[in-house]
């Protein structure tokens, strides 16, 4: 999974500093996109558990969701942007042709729209009253 969320952050870098060449750092806007997509997977999860085992969310669980979500995006500014751990990938992908960067270009934004889609479609099946 880790390698996958090297190749989510090295993509959104480099359409990031392809769109806006004039911006300080794509690194930050990678960090977040790729927090804002993990924290859907985890809340997919949460959801399935919240399902299953009837338990009601409280405000301090929505507490520690809050801090669950600044975990991963100090977690994934430590690995990508103070460890540079998808540097080597980066300058890999930034010779890859037009057409192979638009075809996974493509993958991308499957991966970061349908982390919210799904989530939600899924908390609307599991969670709706009834």
């Amino acid at each position: 999974m880790w390698g996958f969320w090297r190749w989510v952050y090295a993509r959104l870098y480099l359409r990031t500093q392809k769109r806006w060449p004039g911006q300080e750092s794509p690194s930050w806007s990678a960090v977040a996109g790729l927090s804002f997509a993990m924290n859907f997977n985890a809340f997919s999860i949460v959801v399935v558990l919240i399902s299953v085992t009837g338990y009601r969310l409280t405000g301090e669980s929505k507490v520690y969701a809050a801090g669950f979500a600044a975990a991963v995006v100090a977690l994934n500014a430590w690995r990508f942007i103070i460890r540079r751990d998808a540097d080597g990938l980066i300058r890999r992908l930034s010779t890859e042709t037009p057409d192979d960067a638009q075809r996974e270009s493509v993958k991308l934004w499957l991966y970061l729209v349908g982390s919210p889609v799904a989530t939600a479609g899924l908390a609307w099946i599991l969670l709706r009253p009834r």
